[in-house]
């Protein structure tokens, strides 16, 4: 099966690596991976491709192309040529794309297909967007369009589906969660702190991630008498006041070939995110890193995070926003690293999340869906 996975996050060897995988996992995948030249990164001004023969000597082809107009994953598109080009002269099996229905790429991708050899090419769309978005008369269309040329969309929830419908778009969901590497975290040790506890957040550092009410359950629990140290990894509009808390470990924000780092430091790691109007959690990825690395997590009940947490039978998940509810899971995660039934659960957890996320987990789930038409992962 010869398969153009397309997506501007493709510059990162660390989404390539999973396609490494699905090319590896069966001789007949052929795969081409299209996606931009230059990226704007939070590290440097821009993150430029590179080639790496570990990962990249797997792929059929690899094109990248300049962009036009800004470069937020909704807004840029491709020089045209190079991408009519690409689907001229190239026929596929199968088309997966990695972007947001709304996106302009999206739309510029499905605009060019039809007048190629690949205008019948069966697409895939992979997607979190789990919340309806406010969308301008030409954003509708725009996103209409694009989806009336998808057969399947790949995401990790029944909300993204919800979503849909809602929008009088219905598609074939099927169930593709986030997957982790499992040689980048696989090899942080399994051990807690008795001394000290150490609580981490690592992620979007904004409003809506619940932050604050994490420094307040953390700051409640230090005057109960508990031993524990927050460390907090990311950027965004709260950075400034985090930098200047002194009760607070400020790691900056880790590449995603680094987490592993931030994993090693910590013993609990807590995501206290609260649903609003405009945003709630879209992916697991936070909580499958952290349980891959053998930490324990904590999780508020806004969208998925429930349902992970249950597949990986980690136990503490508190009301979203309750101050309370979060300071007593925090005290009965501590309470089980002293009693030792902590080490036990990690074990357990880290099996399962091998089994169910890990990339040659979901490489196969992958490959399923690409060569079978049975109702596996339907949502």
């Amino acid at each position: 099966m010869k398969i153009l996975v397309f997506g501007h996050d493709l510059i990162h060897k660390s989404s390539r690596i999973f396609w490494k995988e699905l090319a590896s996992l069966d001789k007949s995948n052929v795969i081409d991976l299209m996606f931009p030249r230059r990226w704007k990164s939070d590290f440097i001004k821009y993150t430029t491709y590179q080639y790496d023969s570990t990962v990249d000597g797997l792929f059929n082809k690899i094109v990248t192309a300049g962009t036009i107009g800004n470069r937020d994953p909704d807004h840029y598109v491709f020089c045209g040529i190079k991408l009519w080009l690409l689907l001229t002269f190239n026929k596929y099996d199968a088309i997966i794309i990695r972007q947001k229905s709304i996106a302009r790429v999206f739309f510029q991708l499905t605009l060019i297909k039809i007048f190629t050899r690949n205008r019948k090419t069966k697409c895939y769309l992979i997607t979190s967007n789990n919340v309806k978005e406010r969308l301008g008369m030409f954003q509708k269309f725009r996103e209409r369009f694009s989806m009336k040329h998808v057969e399947v969309v790949l995401c990790p929830s029944k909300e993204v589906k919800n979503v849909l419908e809602r929008k009088n778009i219905s598609k074939e969901c099927r169930y593709f969660p986030f997957s982790y590497d499992q040689k980048l975290l696989g090899e942080v040790p399994l051990n807690f702190n008795q001394s000290e506890i150490f609580i981490g957040f690592i992620g979007k550092l904004s409003e809506e991630k619940g932050i604050r009410l994490l420094l307040e359950a953390c700051s409640n629990l230090k005057k109960s008498g508990y031993k524990i140290r927050l460390a907090i990894s990311g950027s965004g509009e709260l950075e400034r006041m985090l930098k200047s808390n002194l009760e607070i470990d400020f790691l900056g924000r880790f590449r995603d070939d680094e987490v592993a780092e931030f994993y090693r430091r910590v013993d609990i790691v807590v995501l206290p995110a609260i649903t609003t109007d405009f945003w709630k959690e879209q992916t697991s990825k936070i909580i499958i890193e952290a349980v891959a690395s053998g930490k324990l997590v904590i999780g508020s009940s806004s969208s998925l995070i429930p349902e992970i947490m249950r597949q990986l039978n980690m136990p503490y998940v508190f009301q979203e926003n309750s101050l309370h509810d979060l300071t007593s899971k925090i005290s009965m995660a501590i309470a089980d690293i002293a009693s030792g039934n902590a080490y036990k659960m990690a074990v357990v957890a880290k099996d399962s999340c091998q089994q169910l996320f890990s990339h040659e987990a979901s490489a196969a789930r992958l490959q399923q869906y690409l060569h079978s038409e049975s109702d596996i992962g339907l949502l």
